[in-house]
């Protein structure tokens, strides 16, 4: 995985955040490759990181986020206790 194909997730991520009405900045929003197939091709920390400013609880966060990610880059996203955001990205993006 190149570089900037991370740096496209993390955009897109980030754009959810910052509609979602939350702060944070785009070096503290975490992206990693997953480890297990079964929770995505990537996965996001971030409500875990922004509940505690916001109040509420990560996976309501997630929620938020979740619903605010405008993009035909992800063919599937879902939300894993205790507030991680885990997507699988569409087959073209690795072409």
């Amino acid at each position: 995985m190149k570089k900037r194909n991370l740096a496209v997730i993390k955009e897109v991520l980030f754009e959810a955040v910052k509609k979602s009405g939350f702060e944070v900045r785009l070096d503290q929003l975490h992206v990693e490759k997953t480890k297990d197939a079964k929770h995505g091709d990537f996965s996001t920390n971030v409500a875990m990181l922004l509940a505690g400013k916001a109040g509420k609880r990560p996976a309501e966060v997630a929620e938020d986020v979740v619903k605010n990610i405008k993009s035909d880059l992800f063919e599937k996203v879902e939300i894993a206790e205790p507030g991680f955001i885990n997507v699988w990205v569409v087959q073209k993006f690795y072409t």
